[in-house]
């Protein structure tokens, strides 16, 4: 039997579940931080193609690519190193994210249209504050061997929605790459976009007004970004779920692995903030 009393405090919490003290809130305050493992694949798409998953704020350009990627990391949820070492359950995380580059105001950045999570405070943050659109899925992806990537290595990456797949690739690694190029067009765009602006938009209900919903598009910088090293090679994809049916012809650039550490902070701004019909 549990004799201990209930602890005396303020009822408050950064997340729901609120509660005394705030001690059993969901996720809590940026910056959040993360380091793992990433596998992706770019591709070129027709901008027709993305534009209807786009939101009008945001520019599609004519040779738009597409990358899918693929994490898998540890992540503080902003509960502080201490929660990384003593909840590994919690705090090792994996995800899958279909992002889209695009422009505002003239300016290269990065919206990801769809993503998969396995984790509920990851869903649950992604969702609520930021704007991701994040879902519950299952994501596997091949590790490094203690040995290290040799060219002719294969690395896979399996995302699953329930009991559907929702896509898969491998990468035959050919070698490793010094840093990227510089950003001149989409293709070389994609090789930063951990570095470009993420917009990322909100869309929450109104509990007391049938069918209004709050939209709000917010931009964040992603901080503290290092990755390294990075291997490369030919890809090969299968699409599978209804939602990704426009990538159907696709072509296919190539596929990068790495290591890789960042932050998540605070929004940098919010662009724009309306109410509409859902």
């Amino acid at each position: 039997m549990n004799t201990k009393s209930e602890p005396t405090g303020t009822w408050r919490g950064f997340s729901a579940p609120l509660a005394v003290g705030g001690r059993f809130s969901l996720y809590g305050p940026p910056p959040w931080h993360f380091e793992g493992y990433s596998a992706s694949v770019s591709l070129r798409v027709s901008a027709d193609a993305v534009r209807g998953l786009v939101p009008p704020q945001l520019t599609v350009s004519d040779d738009p690519v597409v990358r899918l990627s693929v994490f898998d990391f540890v992540c503080d949820c902003g509960h502080g190193e201490g929660f990384v070492q003593k909840h590994p359950d919690l705090a090792q995380q994996s995800e899958a994210v279909v992002g889209i580059t695009v422009t505002h105001d003239g300016q290269p950045a990065y919206w990801p249209a769809l993503l998969w999570c396995s984790s509920d405070a990851e869903i649950a943050v992604g969702r609520e504050m930021y704007g991701w659109a994040q879902r519950l899925g299952s994501v596997a992806l091949t590790r490094m061997p203690r040995r290290g990537w040799r060219d002719g290595d294969v690395v896979t990456a399996l995302v699953r929605r329930g009991h559907r797949s929702v896509f898969t690739f491998s990468i035959a690694l050919a070698g490793e790459l010094e840093a990227p190029p510089p950003v001149a067009n989409s293709a070389t765009m994609a090789s930063h976009l951990g570095r470009l602006p993420i917009y990322t938009q909100t869309a929450i209900a109104d509990p007391m007004r049938p069918g209004v919903v709050e939209r709000r598009l917010v931009a964040t910088d992603i901080e503290d970004v290092k990755t390294g090293p990075v291997w490369h090679g030919p890809a090969q994809l299968d699409v599978v779920a209804q939602e990704l049916a426009f990538l159907n012809d696709a072509e296919v650039i190539e596929g990068r692995w790495h290591r890789a550490s960042w932050t998540k902070p605070y929004a940098s701004r919010v662009v724009s903030s309306n109410e509409g019909p859902a």
